[in-house]
């Protein structure tokens, strides 16, 4: 791998993460926009607002008159600093607390009033703080009274010394200082951001789906051939190369068209089978923007419905079912007489017709194989819509019997176990697979950007492709 292809990867692999993102974008916001909620509605009405109230001792030796007249030394204030290291564990002891409990008749045990009691030392001083957090404001200010007068008290009895003094009383707080609303919200929001951006990434490494032009070559083997946008209006409109061929999704049949030329060349290609793993991949769409994109070069196209069991084509013309292969099969009639006019010059239609009671044996036939012959040699191209081939075997039957076959894959819809499967069933029947179409891409919000990626690695595979196949070209002269 050169530095240039190495450097594209990486390019690549960082934009697919910001397009996961950007899928999921609506999954991201609303998680975040949960978590901000909650978090407001528990911070604002369901926590309980607790107050603090403090109060300011300080502590120093009792000097005698004599040392009074002299210098007070640094030691002595590091005596001082040690009695208030000492004071404070008196502060929080049973002795103490058990006496406030008692005087205030407080409804609340030793270790709920150490609980909600901060002593702290102001550094390289001798003060001292008794913080007390209570839901009631002016609870917490008699409590921290009351903590620091019998205190006071204490050290007298305890120490035999008096040298305590309350510097500030406390007050009745006005504002709480839990919870702390705005921060609850804004830690809600972060969590809720980084929970759900990890959901998002879990969901993606979950999810066995295929959805990129590596995971059809990783999983299925296949060559990718073309890479279809998703569109609403394409979808309404049906034919989009016929009634919007100036519209990016027609341009990217035509790229299509044009990279069925270079699939196969050993042999020429005139016969094609269009399957899908399952329901609902937009093969019968596919199929027929394929035959109206090589019908409109000039080349003469028959587009044949093989799908007998859940036929589409003749929607998709607007036209009814009525006397189609089914009919030239079974009455050995000639396929002429069921052939119709499509919109698009070049491009005759044929319809699946009656449906009868053996599609399988039906398109195994001789007739089939005899009809087959017939056809190509009076179109250039001659195009089976057929079932999913991993539901029913019509399609693994046809496609032994025709030049080549194209498996439609949309994105993010099949799991690329079964899809794997689809390929081993044509596989065993001896098909030509000639590659892969990644349909139904996401054009993304506001334009094409999600395409784009999808686009941009297609080019670049389908550069790479047309290089190799040049070489085998050259090989082969």
């Amino acid at each position: 791998m050169t530095r240039e292809e190495r450097y594209l990867e990486e390019e690549i692999d960082i934009r697919q993460l910001f397009h996961i993102l950007r899928k999921r974008l609506g999954w991201i916001i609303s998680i975040t926009l949960a978590f901000l909620i909650i978090s407001a509605l528990i911070s604002f009405f369901i926590l309980t607002p607790i107050y603090q109230s403090s109060t300011a001792l300080m502590v120093n030796k009792t000097f005698s008159e004599s040392e009074m007249l002299n210098q007070i030394q640094l030691s002595d204030i590091n005596v001082n600093i040690r009695l208030a290291e000492t004071y404070s564990e008196i502060i929080k002891s049973r002795r103490v607390a058990s006496r406030v409990i008692d005087e205030m008749n407080l409804d609340i045990s030793y270790e709920g009033l150490r609980n909600i009691t901060e002593v702290s030392l102001v550094r390289d001083t001798e003060f001292i703080n008794i913080k007390v957090q209570n839901p009631n404001p002016e609870q917490a200010r008699d409590i921290a009274n009351k903590l620091a007068e019998v205190f006071q008290e204490e050290v007298v009895e305890i120490m035999n010394v008096d040298n305590v003094k309350i510097l500030d009383k406390a007050v009745t707080p006005t504002s709480p200082i839990k919870p702390n609303k705005m921060m609850n919200i804004a830690i809600a929001g972060v969590l809720g951001l980084m929970l759900s951006v990890g959901l998002v990434f879990l969901i993606e490494f979950l999810d066995k789906t295929i959805k990129t032009p590596e995971d059809i070559e990783r999983y299925l083997n296949l060559s990718i051939i073309g890479a279809i946008p998703h569109n609403e209006k394409a979808e309404k409109r049906k034919v989009v190369t016929f009634e919007d061929p100036k519209s990016p999704v027609a341009e990217a049949y035509r790229s299509l068209r044009t990279n069925l030329k270079f699939a196969s060349l050993d042999k020429e290609i005139k016969s094609i089978v269009v399957t899908s793993t399952i329901a609902g991949e937009g093969k019968s769409l596919t199929t027929s923007n394929l035959a109206t994109a090589i019908a409109q070069t000039g080349n003469k196209v028959l587009l044949v419905d093989t799908d007998f069991r859940k036929p589409s084509i003749h929607k998709i013309a607007r036209k009814p079912n009525a006397d189609g292969l089914a009919d030239v099969l079974i009455n050995k009639s000639d396929y002429r007489s069921s052939v119709k006019q499509s919109r698009t010059k070049n491009l005759d239609l044929m319809f699946s017709g009656l449906i009868p009671p053996n599609p399988s044996e039906l398109l195994g036939s001789k007739s089939m194989l005899e009809f087959i012959e017939k056809v190509k040699e009076e179109y250039d191209y001659v195009i089976f819509d057929t079932p999913p081939v991993a539901l029913v075997t019509d399609a693994a039957i046809l496609a032994n019997e025709v030049d080549g076959v194209i498996l439609v894959t949309s994105f993010g819809m099949v799991d690329y176990q079964i899809a794997k499967r689809a390929v081993e069933l044509l596989k065993n029947a001896n098909a030509n697979i000639l590659g892969s179409v990644l349909n139904k891409i996401p054009m993304g919000r506001g334009g094409y950007s999600y395409y784009k990626y999808y686009s941009s690695y297609y080019g670049e595979y389908e550069k790479t492709s047309r290089k190799k196949r040049k070489k085998r070209s050259d090989v082969i002269d």
